[in-house]
Order: structure tokens, then C-alpha cells, then sequence
């Protein structure tokens, strides 16, 4: 049987190695239920957002054959 097909009255399904046989009611009314009410909820104040502080970064020395600044392990 191949995957994501619709199912029709009179099929044989295979599923974990067990064997189905799908029976359609013609008869059969669509269940109803009630969905329960969301209540909604006041949106919250938000944190005032404080300024991070900037790193302080060192002025590295640069190379003067190539302009490069050194690298700098830890």
C-alpha cells in the first residue's frame, strides 16, 4: 500500500505487520464537540531594556610590512 493515500471502504491496511480492513458507515454524522473558551490574557509590562556595557578593546599593533593587526590567543 502506498503512504498518505486515502482510505476507502473495503481496503486492507497492513500496520506493524497486522492486517486491517478499513469499513465505511454512510450513515455516520461527523462528531461534534465544543472547543473550550481561551480566556485572554492582559499583556504584561515589559523589563526596561538597560544599555549594555560596552567592552573596552585594546588598541593591538599593527604590522608595518602589512598593515595586519597581531592575533591574540586568550
Amino acid at each position: 500500500m502506498r503512504k498518505r493515500r486515502k482510505l476507502v471502504d473495503g481496503d486492507l491496511v497492513q500496520f506493524n505487520e497486522e492486517f486491517y480492513l478499513v469499513i465505511l458507515n454512510p450513515d455516520a454524522q461527523p462528531a461534534e464537540f465544543e472547543l473550550p473558551e481561551i480566556e485572554e490574557v492582559a499583556p504584561q509590562p515589559k523589563k526596561e531594556n538597560k544599555p549594555k556595557k560596552e567592552a573596552k578593546q585594546k588598541e593591538q599593533p599593527r604590522d608595518a610590512k602589512s598593515g595586519r593587526k597581531s592575533i591574540d590567543f586568550f
